[in-house]
């Protein structure tokens, strides 16, 4: 099942900035990541890097990988 990562603007930038409505995919937590069998990533790259929004959720799952949670 498709999960989207948290946004990182506040819901008055996002009016500010005139974004599109919020889609019904439901966003993912970290703390669910170790649960699942498997990633796929997709997103598009901006001048050749990731998403800040996506860039900002693997930062918050450091905790994760330090205790290996995330290793098969």
């Amino acid at each position: 099942m498709p999960k989207k990562v948290p946004e990182t603007l506040s819901a008055e930038e996002l009016i500010d900035l005139r974004a599109p409505p919020k889609s019904e995919i439901p966003v993912i937590n970290q703390i669910k990541l170790p649960e699942a069998d498997g990633f796929i990533f997709g997103f598009p790259a901006r001048f050749g890097l990731m998403a800040s929004q996506f860039k900002a959720f693997l930062d918050s799952t450091q905790f994760l990988r330090k205790a290996q949670m995330l290793a098969p």
